[in-house]
């Protein structure tokens, strides 16, 4: 072609070398880094998360289509308008050589195993290139979910399968439930111990075509402990992540809040307390506090002249009206 500029670089890893093109218009602005952006994250997701060698020895990154599209070996990306946009689904496209080509996993029955697992090691991807952490970009994994979840039409199971969902409730349960489902269980085992999980799921079922129970018995056995608590609302149920301010009582030494699980799905708390005088409290629990099904639990905090009670809009919930009391 005329009309087409081509870059071209490589990496070695483990004595093996990948081949690396982007192939671009010459009006693009951004597509230029491309080339770079694609071996930085091979490089990453090689040695990094879910350090598994890149499974394939070239890579072509195409500015072409609306969007984005994967296909093993070759990645179709629109021109995005900036770096940040440009960075972010180059290294979404890219894992997508683990999810589902590596594996081997139904994208067309269980569309968010790719896009899920795609989407969380993009996001790591994407911190490590531009120099954050996963959790900043997280937030707004949780601001999508906020003003998504909790419709009738579009949050259902994730276990309902993408084939029998129409466009606008497949786009939910395949990127928004499940990158949020992830993130939460990120926070919960931690990084390392989460891409621990990736890369035993990987290994075991690398071309066998695994299904979303081998993928549950994967985390599992590196949590070691049944993550069952956490898979059954998140992937099988009806309902959705909200928290709230419920009551509050006051005894001779302390006060205890209780916070209500209105949703059903297990989250973690992160409540924080003012007092009058100027002092704060911050209290944190890890969502496996729910693990139980019960839909309260009680905070002891010092007694004391409040001012303010507030639940952590950064965590992923379908409402925040609950989140606040001020006294």
């Amino acid at each position: 072609s005329n009309k087409y500029l081509w870059d071209a670089t490589s990496i070695e890893i483990d004595g093996k070398r990948t081949l690396v093109n982007a192939v671009y218009n010459n009006s693009s602005e951004n597509f230029r880094t491309v080339a770079r952006i694609c071996r930085n994250s091979i490089e990453y997701y090689s040695n990094t998360a879910p350090a598994i060698r890149f499974p394939y020895p070239q890579l072509t990154a195409f500015n072409g289509e609306v969007k984005g599209v994967e296909f093993p070996g070759m990645i179709n990306d629109q021109e995005e308008n900036s770096q940040m946009g440009t960075v972010f689904t180059t290294t979404h496209e890219i894992a997508h050589m683990y999810f589902p080509f590596y594996v081997g996993t139904n994208e067309q029955e269980y569309s968010w195993m790719d896009e899920g697992l795609a989407s969380i090691l993009g996001i790591s991807a994407l911190a490590e290139l531009m120099g954050t952490d996963e959790h900043a970009i997280f937030k707004q994994v949780g601001a999508k979910y906020h003003s998504e979840s909790a419709m009738l039409a579009i949050d259902i199971p994730l276990m309902t399968g993408t084939h029998s969902a129409g466009d606008f409730t497949s786009g939910f349960i395949t990127y928004v439930r499940p990158i949020t489902a992830f993130s939460l269980l990120f926070d919960y085992m931690g990084k390392e111990k989460f891409y621990q999980a990736i890369r035993e799921f990987s290994d075991q079922w690398k071309g066998k075509h695994p299904i979303p129970y081998d993928l549950f018995h994967a985390f599992n056995k590196v949590a070691c402990e049944d993550l069952g608590w956490f898979w059954e609302p998140w992937f099988f149920e009806l309902g959705y992540a909200d928290i709230g301010i419920g009551e509050i009582e006051y005894g001779d030494d302390k006060t205890i809040i209780q916070i209500d699980n209105a949703g059903s799905f297990p989250i973690p708390i992160h409540l924080i307390i003012k007092y009058k005088n100027g002092e704060e409290i911050t209290v944190k629990k890890r969502m496996d506090i729910w693990q139980s099904g019960m839909k309260s639990y009680e905070i002891e905090i010092p007694l004391g002249d409040i001012s303010e009670i507030i639940l952590d809009t950064d965590t992923p919930e379908a409402y925040y009206e609950n989140n606040r009391k001020v006294f």
